[in-house]
């Protein structure tokens, strides 16, 4: 009898003893993997749910459909601040980087904050924002409606909120301004491209002054040291010149444009609705561009790297596609996600499930990484259809 209450006892420690060391969820990584860098739980409201993502320097900003914004530490996923930055019924812009702060606009004012999520003030804006925002210095420019036509309008946010300057236009503009250097660029819905200085001065010698498509322009401009990206509804992707307005190149996609242009390195990267995403090379080529490839299944650039493009696809999973040639070459098993930033300066990934989960994803390309692998490579060829 002692013997065997002696063998229960010791098989009842054995047992007690493995489950107290549970499994680490750590592990050699193969390549061609995703692993999280991180997760945070923002424990939202039931009612509310994560709406969009953006970075900003080494900031990960989440706005919730309920207008809260979630500032997130870019590198280690720490929560910041919490803000409420306009209630539900008015629209969020992206932020805007300033000189020491964050400017976001809503429908109706540009709220600022410093970097760690802390509210600095509240500026109502002359009329109702219609457009995303460019910002440079202190100075926020920005499409806002005015009766009987429309207004890019320069907001000096600091040492005091002040109208520096607005430039009319004929219609309304709902395509975000892009800057650079001592340049803004604005189109309006006729279709007209404007250039001007940060005083005000014309910088194009065209017909009034303006490059003309030949349909609306609803999408954001780009902007770099090689020239201004113009996506139009005449189905056309332009590259100006920025000093003259002339044009360098121009991509013809057979669909209305609808999406800003995203620029990672000598590519521009331009959704087509209807076909996918065009990768167009932006030095190399005919004055009438042919794409370097077209990916049917891409729907949002997410990260890039020297070797991969990380994108999104239908169903909320990630593929990393080759930059040279556009195909698929591993994706993400889980599907789960609702909300991606699109990160230009590195090649982590940030994603968001609807009831709160942000993660700052890693693709592994060499085997021996240790790490926790939330995604997982499907190989068959058929999950890329």
């Amino acid at each position: 009898m002692k013997q065997h209450l002696l063998i229960g006892l010791i098989t009842l420690l054995v047992a007690v003893g493995c489950r107290s060391h549970p499994t680490s969820p750590y592990t050699a990584v193969p390549a061609n993997e995703f692993v999280k860098q991180w997760e945070a739980d923002l424990t939202l409201n039931h009612r509310d749910e994560i709406a969009a993502l953006h970075v900003i320097g080494d900031t990960l900003i989440a706005y919730t459909k309920d207008n809260h914004g979630y500032w997130l530490s870019a590198s280690g996923g720490q929560l910041l601040a919490i803000n409420k930055i306009a209630p539900r019924d008015l629209e969020l812009h992206p932020p805007v980087m300033l000189t020491d702060s964050v400017a976001i606009p809503t429908t109706s004012s540009i709220e600022t904050y410093d970097k760690a999520g802390k509210h600095l003030a509240s500026f109502a804006t002359v009329g109702a924002v219609q457009s995303d925002a460019a910002a440079s210095g202190n100075s926020v420019f920005i499409g806002v409606s005015h009766p009987g036509s429309g207004r890019v309008t320069r907001f000096d946010i600091a040492p005091n909120f002040d109208v520096n300057w607005e430039l009319w236009v004929p219609v309304g503009i709902a395509s975000g301004p892009a800057v650079f250097g001592d340049s803004v660029f604005a189109a309006d819905i006729n279709g007209e491209v404007w250039a001007v200085s940060l005083a005000r001065d014309a910088l194009w010698n065209l017909p009034d002054n303006v490059f003309k498509t030949n349909a609306t322009i609803t999408a954001d401009l780009a902007a770099d040291d090689f020239g201004v990206y113009v996506p139009s509804q005449d189905k056309k992707l332009y590259c100006l010149e920025r000093g003259t307005g002339k044009i360098k190149w121009s991509y013809y996609a057979g669909m209305p444009l609808v999406d800003q242009p995203v620029v990672i390195g000598g590519v521009v990267y331009q959704l087509v609705p209807g076909t996918g995403l065009a990768a167009i090379s932006k030095t190399d080529g005919k004055i009438a561009r042919d794409a370097m490839w077209v990916q049917p299944i891409a729907k949002q650039v997410l990260a890039a790297d020297q070797q991969y493009l990380y994108v999104r696809v239908d169903r909320g999973a990630i593929v990393a596609l080759d930059k040279a040639t556009g195909a698929p070459k591993f994706r993400s098993s889980r599907q789960d996600f609702e909300s991606f930033a699109t990160n230009t300066t590195s090649s982590l990934i940030y994603a968001a499930t609807k009831d709160g989960h942000v993660l700052a994803i890693r693709p592994v390309l060499r085997p021996g990484t240790v790490g926790e692998i939330v995604l997982f490579e499907t190989p068959p060829s058929y999950m890329f259809d």
